[in-house]
């Protein structure tokens, strides 16, 4: 099955590393909602009793971790992360095409070390057995930074996708706007993105 946001000219891995991205973006969009309905609920009995239920505070902060943490990847594949592309879309494509080999090179190398540190704090949390500072209720913070490290596993699964990507010649996820995925960067006027910026910001 072909996984949503898929590019055309998608490499043979890619299918599974955008499905794992589409799957941790439901979860990021459900961690949401608990959040409102713990906010919300949280709102209604306070101003109805004057007194707060336990838990929902804490319930909404870890689902906060995990609606960032696990959109983070999704976000990357649709290409919802700021871009400025005021001076790239007005360079030739083989200028493009080695500026986003230096940025995912960079990105990449980034990704494993936040990521590498990610794991050994969680693995300090869980062994700490660390809690949140609230008395009444024991609410562990261990599990949360599980899901802060799988989530940039995650992303840094799109960011080497897009440094092969940009080293076979291919444009990299979130790099061009939709009418230009699945073209390759020879297949791009050099003043393609600079038209099309033009035209967004005329009235």
């Amino acid at each position: 099955m072909t996984a949503p946001g898929l590019r055309k000219d998608a490499l043979p891995f890619e299918n599974v590393v955008v499905w794992i991205a589409a799957v941790f973006g439901i979860i990021s969009a459900i961690a949401v909602v608990v959040t409102m309905v713990a906010i919300a609920t949280q709102v209604v009995v306070r101003w109805v009793t004057g007194f707060s239920l336990p838990g929902l505070t804490e319930l909404s902060q870890s689902c906060l971790v995990v609606s960032i943490f696990c959109a983070l990847a999704w976000a990357a594949v649709r290409g919802e992360h700021v871009s400025v592309r005021l001076v790239t879309s007005r360079l030739p494509q083989k200028a493009n095409r080695v500026i986003d080999v230096i940025v995912w090179s960079l990105s990449t190398l980034f990704m494993f070390w936040l990521t590498a540190a990610a794991y050994m704090r969680a693995l300090e949390s869980t062994e700490d057995g660390e809690a949140g500072p609230n008395i009444t209720l024991v609410w562990y913070l261990w599990p949360w930074r599980w899901v802060m490290a799988v989530g940039l596993t995650v992303f840094t699964l799109v960011a080497i996708t897009n440094l092969i990507r940009s080293l076979v010649g291919r444009r990299p996820y979130e790099d061009a706007p939709p009418e230009e995925q699945g073209q390759a960067y020879e297949e791009i006027p050099p003043d393609s993105g600079a038209a099309g910026d033009e035209k967004e910001v005329r009235p």
